[in-house]
């Protein structure tokens, strides 16, 4: 059975930082877009013990918002 779960990948100084609304606690991050996919899927498989192959992903991403200086 196919879950949905929503990520929100942040651009961060050459990183994409991962949380995951409605879930507390959950955190991950990525070098690119495909380890983002990696790196999610990981997280969720290992926390809830839902096979990988039933974890369809819902990514926003959202653009670095540092200031250089």
């Amino acid at each position: 059975m196919t879950r949905v779960f929503k990520v929100t990948a942040q651009r961060s100084e050459g990183w994409w930082a991962l949380t995951f609304p409605g879930h507390q606690g959950w955190f991950s991050q990525g070098k690119d877009e495909v380890e983002v996919e990696i790196m999610a899927r990981d997280l969720i498989h290992f926390d809830l013990g839902i096979p990988l192959e039933d974890i369809q992903l819902d990514i926003t991403y959202l653009k670095d918002t540092s200031v250089a200086l």
